[in-house]
């Protein structure tokens, strides 16, 4: 009989999602790292597809529990990927109405906070080497990420940390 692994059990999962500049004409990283240096965290959301409760809460028990977890943000270019690596200190479906002072202006500017289904709470975001992309696995199918993104449509990916 199959043990069903508890909330907490494990190794800890990230989460990769893709990005893009072009919809919002906005450096959505300098934006948001901004208010990192401003006022100590920041919130980032994502359009569409959020994530299953038992990620949500694994994601936040990690957080609370001190696991370093990560959202990983990556851009399509010409000539490959821009690779960024944030700090999650939490992740929420609906931004909690205190932190609306830690969201970009231009998500309201630009009238897309309804559209957002998934907040993270980012307490750090610096750029990494796209050679990043190769140090986590995906959950479902144990493809390594940087394998993954080319071949997949998806904008959303839960990720563990691949052996070395």
């Amino acid at each position: 009989m199959t043990r069903q692994l508890s909330t907490f059990e494990g190794p800890a999962i990230h989460i990769a999602l893709r990005f893009s500049d072009t919809l919002t004409a906005v450096d959505t990283i300098k934006t948001h790292q901004k208010l990192i240096a401003e006022l100590g965290y920041v919130w980032i959301g994502k359009m569409g597809k959020s994530l299953a409760d038992a990620h949500v809460k694994r994601i936040n028990g990690q957080c609370k529990r001190g696991v370093k977890t990560y959202l990983i943000l990556v851009q399509k270019l010409k000539t490959g990927y821009d690779v960024y690596s944030g700090r999650i200190a939490q992740i929420a479906r609906d931004l909690p109405e205190a932190a609306k002072r830690h969201v970009p202006r231009y998500y309201d500017e630009k009238e897309i906070t309804k559209y957002m289904r998934l907040w993270a709470k980012l307490t750090a975001l610096k750029k990494v080497g796209p050679e990043y992309l190769s140090k986590f696995r995906l959950v479902a199918s144990g493809m390594i990420l940087s394998q993954t993104l080319p071949r997949s449509m998806a904008a959303l990916f839960i990720v563990q940390r691949a052996a070395r």
